[in-house]
């Protein structure tokens, strides 16, 4: 996965782990020939790693390269091919579709780009050994705008992470399926000129045959967490013109491991959404004329945001997540004296736990020398703490993030 700072690569033939390397954004553009032979898009030298991405319209290939800029790191090389017709969400200069809700003020972004599915080899090196990959893809481009200010500034889309969207690309030899859906939370304000984004498009390219496949329901059917902010189970089901789509996905991989949270929308303080990425297999059917297709552990891949579901929304002690990926929620009981602090890593990390005043004096502390991604929960005894405001404190390698709290009797 390829991120605007980082490069995620996770390889389970080499050690198993979650890689986050350094790149340095913004991409630079060459498009004639000046340092690439194809049209690329490639970072300078700012980071600890150089990567780009060219391609070649002649083969219809897409070419990912990432190196190091010192002598020792991993470096990965990936030839893409695509399968079938892109799925078009708008164009790159409009006309545009409604990718979602901005978080912050009352308004809407909007975008045109493409995004497709299809097959990679890749080769991954870290100096010593090396290993050769193959395996499906899934490639997007797009461009955003917000629709009624003059500047995404202040409106939460700088970053566009917006509730609530699912991107989501299918493949098996003989069929592919790309799902764009894009959601108005409940309760958000904003009053779209034409409905969100919901389109699909569904290609065989055995047949080199492509369809339309807007008329679809995507539902999620179970979560990893109660709030309805990490799904892990999801179901497809819709027509198209020469036949059904009727699919289930069991997912096997998150990125990261506990999606990023975010908390409060300026319409409802209190709620949260997340963002990630997950990593299916599918089972079912597709029917096509007369002609039955079994879709048997088919790779899928997607991007998603989720806002919390109104049906199980509940207004939280504190809640305080950041981009480094840590995300605090905390509680008090006056019965028992205890503060509640449950915390989630995206990636491994040593991590300090920590409780201050609110003028900054260190009351609590416990420091770990790993702690796995994931959710972590631990507990301050604070029945000999004055009442008031305090401030608790997650360090990992990646940053650090608080939240705060109230300690009553």
């Amino acid at each position: 996965m390829f991120l605007p700072d980082v490069a995620v690569l996770y390889c389970s033939a080499y050690d198993n782990e979650w890689h986050i390397l350094d790149v340095k954004a913004p991409l630079k553009w060459d498009d004639e020939g000046r340092i690439y032979e194809h049209p690329t898009a490639y970072s300078d030298s700012a980071g600890e790693y150089i990567q780009s991405i060219s391609y070649n319209r002649s083969v219809r290939q897409w070419t990912y390269n990432l190196n190091p800029n010192a002598d020792t790191g991993v470096s990965l090389e990936i030839f893409s091919y695509p399968r079938g017709v892109p799925l078009w969400m708008g164009k790159p200069e409009g006309p545009y579709t409604i990718y979602g809700a901005c978080e912050d003020k009352e308004d809407l972004v909007v975008w045109g780009g493409f995004f497709e599915v299809g097959y990679f080899s890749a080769q991954f090196s870290d100096g010593d050994t090396s290993h050769t990959f193959l395996g499906g893809f899934l490639w997007d481009r797009a461009y955003h705008r917000v629709y009624f200010n003059d500047s995404a500034a202040g409106t939460g889309a700088e970053d566009g992470i917006v509730p609530t969207y699912s991107y989501i690309g299918i493949q098996q030899e003989d069929v592919v399926l790309m799902l764009a859906q894009n959601e108005k939370p409940p309760g958000c304000t904003v009053t779209p000129p034409v409905p969100f984004l919901h389109q699909g498009r569904i290609n065989f390219p055995l047949k080199d045959e492509s369809y339309l496949f807007d008329d679809f329901s995507f539902v999620d059917v179970e979560y990893v967490d109660t709030l309805g902010l990490q799904p892990s189970k999801q179901h497809i089901e819709g027509t198209y013109d020469s036949g059904e789509v009727y699919l289930d996905g069991q997912v096997f991989k998150f990125w990261p491991p506990a999606w990023w949270r975010f908390p409060g929308t300026y319409w409802d303080s209190t709620t949260q959404f997340s963002w990630g990425r997950a990593y299916y297999v599918w089972n079912g059917h597709v029917t096509y004329g007369d002609d039955t297709i079994q879709v048997v552990n088919a790779f899928g891949g997607g991007e998603y945001t989720r806002h919390e579901r109104d049906d199980i929304h509940v207004n939280h002690a504190c809640r305080s997540s950041n981009r480094a990926g840590i995300v605090i929620s905390t509680g008090h009981d006056p019965a028992s004296g205890i503060i509640h602090l449950e915390y989630s890593l995206w990636r491994a990390s040593p991590a300090t736990v920590a409780l201050y005043t609110a003028s900054g004096n260190t009351v609590k502390s416990a420091a770990f020398s790993v702690q796995k991604a994931g959710t972590h929960r631990h507990q301050f005894d604070a029945k000999s703490l004055a009442q008031g405001m305090y401030i608790a404190n997650v360090t990992t390698e990646t940053g650090i993030n608080t939240a705060r709290i109230v300690v009553t009797r």
